[in-house]
């Protein structure tokens, strides 16, 4: 008795927007130029939307940033998408199909007041169709680095 073969294809996985998205960044974050790997993983809220992502290091588990879509404060504050395409030219990419996201910090004074700001002068810059980020330097002081929100 002859038997067929079958070829069986196994369908390789795919990240849906509630896992996260696998982000390369060749250049690094200020501070951690290593760290290259991340997932950027929505934080969700009660109506299933978000504006926050964690930004989580595949390179160094305990490092995880907190970012905010600039979409998100568009009615305060917006950068001239001319500086972001200025920046990226020192990376050699565009601005084509990027996505702009600020950089949260949480910071709690000493008496005890909490406050959460955004640096705006210098942003992450996704692009989702690569799957590649930057961290860019807007040279534009007035842009500032702990915007409160």
């Amino acid at each position: 008795m002859m038997m067929e073969q079958v070829n069986t294809v196994t369908p390789v996985p795919t990240i849906t927007p509630f896992e996260g998205f696998r982000i390369l960044m060749p250049l690094g974050i200020i501070g951690f130029p290593d760290l290259k790997h991340y997932m950027l993983k929505p934080i969700m809220s009660d109506e299933n939307n978000t504006s926050f992502w964690r930004f989580e290091s595949q390179d160094h588990k305990e490092v995880t940033f907190i970012l905010l879509e600039s979409a998100a404060l568009a009615d305060r504050i917006t950068i001239d998408s001319y500086k972001i395409e200025k920046a990226l030219e020192t990376v050699n990419t565009t601005a084509d199909n990027t996505e702009v996201f600020y950089i949260v910090t949480l910071e709690t004074a000493e008496d005890g007041t909490k406050r959460a700001t955004v640096n705006v002068r210098a942003p992450i810059v996704i692009n989702p169709e690569t799957s590649e980020s930057w961290q860019v330097i807007l040279q534009d002081s007035d842009y500032p680095i702990d915007y409160v929100l």
